[in-house]
Formats: C-alpha cells, structure tokens, sequence
C-alpha cells in the first residue's frame, strides 16, 4: 500500500525524516574555504538586510546579481587581498560608508580625522564565495589602508601596511615605511607574524606570487606624495628583499594578473602638483590607460595595449569560459581629481592575451564600483566591498558576474585617443547614476582638465 495512503505508518515516516534531518547537520557543518583547521564558518550578526537582491537594467537583461550587504556591514575599501580556493580574504581598507563619509567630512579637515587613524581599519574579513556566507579573520597588528597582500602557493596571507598611507606621521621613522606579516591562513593560523619590512613605499601598490618568491610593484609613499616605479621582490625562506627591474612609469593603484608566469598590470595613476602640509593634501592625480606585463624569468617589462579608457583603483581577474581561450577582466574604477571632483567607472572590458587587444562589453555592472577585492569561483566572478560612489563611499555588497551568460564582448567602438571628450558624456550620465553625496555638491565639481 502506498505510504502516503497509510495513516499508520505515518508516525514511522516522521520518526525517519527526523532522525535523517538530525544527522545531516551533525555531519554537514558550513564549508570553509579549505584546506583549514578554523571550523564551522560564523555568520556575522548585523542588523543590515541578509536577502539577496537581483538587480535588472533596463537596457538589457544582466548576468550580474548584487548581493546588498553580502559582506554584512564589513566596510573594506581599496583594502590588500587575495584568494584561496572558494575564498577572498580582505584586509583593512578605509572603512567608512558613504553617509559615515559625508558626517567626516562635514566636520572637520581630512587631515584631522587621517591624523586619528580613522580612515583605516585592523579587520579581517573572509568572504566565501561558495556559500556566501562571511566571517573574520585575526586582527592586523596596526591600523592600515591602501595596504597590498598576496597569497603564496602555500596558503599564506602576506600583507604590507602602513597606517600613514593618508597622512605623514609625525614620527619620522614611520613615513615611507610599510610593515609587513604573515597569516598561515590555510594551515589555521590565528595571528599575524611579523616580517622584513619595506621601505621607500607607504602603500596603494600591488603584490603577486609567482611560483615561490611575491614580486611588489608601484605605489607611492602616501597620500599626495610621489608615485614610485620600483620592483621589490621577496623570498619567504630567507624574509629579504631584492629589488628587480623598474617599472616603465611611476604608478599606484593598480589592478594586477598572474597568467602564463608572468604579472599582468593594468590601469593606475600618478601624482603631479603635491602640495604637502595643507589641509587638501591630494594633488592632481591623472589616471593612466598603462598596460604593463612582467616576465620573472627575464627581470623585465614590457608594454602591451593599453585600456580603451584610463582609470585607477579598477579589478582585473583571468576568466576562462569552458572551451575557450583565457582573458583578462577589468571592471569598475575611478578617475580621482581631487577631493570634490572625479568619476566612478561600471565598464566591463576583456584584454585578449594571444591577440594583444582589449575587448569592449555592452553589459556594466549594475553600479559603479572601485577599490574593490576579487576572486572567481565556479565560472562566476565575485567583485567584493570597495566603494560605490565618488570619494568615500564604502559598500559592502557583493557582484557576482556568470562568465558563461556575460556573452562574448565585442571590438571597442572607440576610446579616448578618437573621442577625446568621451569624459564629459560619461560624466553626465556617472552624475545620474552615482550622484556624489550632498557634502561634496556645495561645491561646483572642478573641470577633469587633469585626466
């Protein structure tokens, strides 16, 4: 007789429901980005919304879902991170939202609140990108932003921060220093351990593994202060650092690859007209369309197509489509011009490493984003925090891109060489979607003459 027709076996059918429930969570914990030692993953208690948000263009149908609050009220923008396996490690950042950003600076001097050490951050956060789910890392030793992190082949977490990137201390013995730990994060670490510092540098620049040995290059030695093009390179084993070969320009805030051996450079800026000691420290900073490659084996650099569209702060993963060819994806960024003046960037773009061209996409992302983390997981990107609007305005939701339904993108209709005024329509419509906060609509925007 069918079970559902017998009204006495049902008390039997219960029982074994139950009792196959109960098992199932004594021995399916929440997965962690494995390998580790830490446990079942801790989801985060906010009072920010936990539901998912798919978000619709009315232009076209994207394949691109926002996960408001994905990070749970974590605010990390322009932090150091890297990945390992399905997860994205961020490590401090400036941490104020975009209404924390206004309140700062409605009442008082940037100065005054870097001086603090308010714009930065000791927090740890590790976004799974399987089941989304957060939780928090061991502290940094120090206050940091703008720091620069990579992961070795081994699952550790290498960070460099200095907590003056903002503004130079008072103690002359910490300007152009950054400091430098290590967090065995897939072996169950619960600290950070110091080693050899970097000098020279303050942060904004950018730091990957190829093979045994991180390679750190670009950057700048604080807010305002002069970019650098040095190479630094470092040998875990022996905790020193050899210097490689210069970059071909002085640039910070960069997004970064490592595809085929090699370290793969786009996008950045460099500074021009420091004024240092004054209360708007922040110099004209023209973004840059460079791309640039490195190749270990040869100690050199070598230039390649640069973006249709220069910017800074933007990401760039490698993306691989099942059955084709591997590509870099840039997506987001700014134009910084100055405190009251600038553009956030939601282009998406592929740079075709056999052609050696850049691929332009119909579809952006949903909003403007820069200063962000990222990482690939299951043919899905996943662009994590960073800032949603102009100046500070840190966000902490999540954009997952399917690779696979983003379509193929097409040749570039045009960049900045043909069109040279191509800033002033993406301006118009960057004000309409991604108006600035009130506090910096007092004052009239200044020209982008800089870009």
């Amino acid at each position: 007789m069918n079970l559902w027709r017998s009204t006495r076996k049902w008390p039997i059918f219960i029982l074994a429901v139950l009792a196959l429930t109960a098992l199932h969570f004594q021995i399916s914990p929440v997965r962690l980005c494995s390998p580790t030692k830490q446990g079942v993953a801790l989801r985060l208690r906010s009072k920010a919304p936990t539901t998912e948000t798919r978000i619709d263009v009315a232009r076209e149908e994207l394949p691109i879902e926002v996960l408001e609050h994905g990070l749970q009220g974590r605010i990390h923008q322009e932090p150091a991170y890297a990945t390992w396996n399905e997860c994205i490690i961020l490590v401090g950042g400036v941490n104020y939202t975009r209404a924390q950003g206004a309140a700062v600076l409605r009442t008082g001097p940037v100065t005054q609140f870097a001086k603090e050490g308010s714009w930065g951050s000791r927090k740890v956060t590790i976004f799974n990108m399987k089941n989304r789910t957060v939780r928090s890392g061991p502290d940094t030793p120090i206050i940091n932003n703008h720091a620069m992190g990579a992961m070795s082949p081994d699952g550790r977490m290498y960070a460099l921060m200095s907590q003056f990137y903002l503004l130079r201390s008072e103690n002359a013995s910490e300007n152009g220093v950054l400091h430098h730990y290590v967090w065995d994060f897939a072996g169950g670490g619960t600290s950070w351990e110091k080693r050899a510092s970097l000098s020279n540098i303050t942060g904004a620049g950018r730091c990957e593994f190829v093979h045994n040995l991180m390679y750190c290059f670009g950057g700048s030695l604080g807010a305002g202060m002069a970019t650098v093009d040095t190479l630094n390179i470092y040998n875990p084993r022996t905790d020193t650092w050899t210097r490689g070969a210069s970059m071909p320009e002085e640039l910070d805030h960069s997004a970064s690859v490592v595809y085929d051996n090699r370290i793969w450079s786009t996008s950045g800026r460099y500074h021009v007209n420091h004024k240092p000691g004054t209360a708007e420290a922040f110099p004209k900073a023209p973004s840059s369309a460079a791309s640039l490659v490195y190749d270990p084996s040869r100690d050199s650099w070598a230039r390649v197509e640069p973006l249709p569209y220069r910017r800074n702060a933007a990401v760039a993963t490698v993306v691989r489509r099942p059955g084709r060819k591997a590509t870099l994806l840039a997506a987001g960024g700014q134009i910084f011009a100055g405190i009251r003046a600038g553009i956030i960037f939601s282009m998406l773009e592929e740079y075709d490493f056999e052609e050696e061209d850049w691929f332009c996409h119909a579809t952006h992302l949903p909003q403007g984003v820069f200063g962000a983390a990222v990482g690939v997981f299951d043919n899905k990107v996943y662009i994590v925090g960073g800032a949603d609007g102009y100046h500070i305005s840190g966000t902490d939701s999540v954009m997952i891109i399917d690779i696979n339904a983003l379509g193929e993108p097409m040749p570039c209709l045009y960049d900045e060489t043909s069109r040279p005024d191509w800033w002033t329509d993406y301006r118009a419509g960057n004000m309409a979607n991604y108006p600035y906060a009130k506090h910096l609509l007092s004052d009239k925007p200044a020209p982008l003459t800089s870009v």
